[in-house]
């Protein structure tokens, strides 16, 4: 754990020369110390749902995302998947009406300043 803290650029080495240590808790000191990928490696092994979050909450890719759930195939993967695609698109939806609707206000303010003239 001091090695996430001191040297980052060594933990990936260290990670692989582990044994009988507590994942979760390496893994969540990774995340929190911005190494988002060394944490997903961790999670790999056998948090499958933790993998699947740092990849959409962290590493932010539903690609990847895609490509783990094909490879692990459980249901509660595809679930965190799905959710994490439905924000997205909501997201992306919620961005696209409201640079519509900004559109139409500016379309309303252009045709009532053009009408007073």
């Amino acid at each position: 754990m001091t090695v996430i803290r001191a040297e980052k650029g060594k933990v990936v080495g260290y990670i692989n020369k582990l044994e009988n240590y507590n994942a979760g808790e390496i893994a969540k000191i990774a995340t929190d110390h911005g190494l988002y990928e060394e944490a997903l490696m961790i999670y790999k092994y056998d948090q499958h749902v933790m993998a699947i979050n740092v990849l959409v909450e962290h590493i932010v890719s539903i690609d990847r995302g895609f490509d783990y759930a094909n490879k692990v195939n459980r249901p509660e993967v595809w679930s965190r998947l799905a959710k994490a695609n439905w924000m997205a698109c909501r997201f992306r939806t919620l961005l696209v009406c409201n640079v519509l609707l900004f559109l139409l206000i500016l379309n309303s303010l252009s045709f009532f300043f053009l009408a007073d003239s």
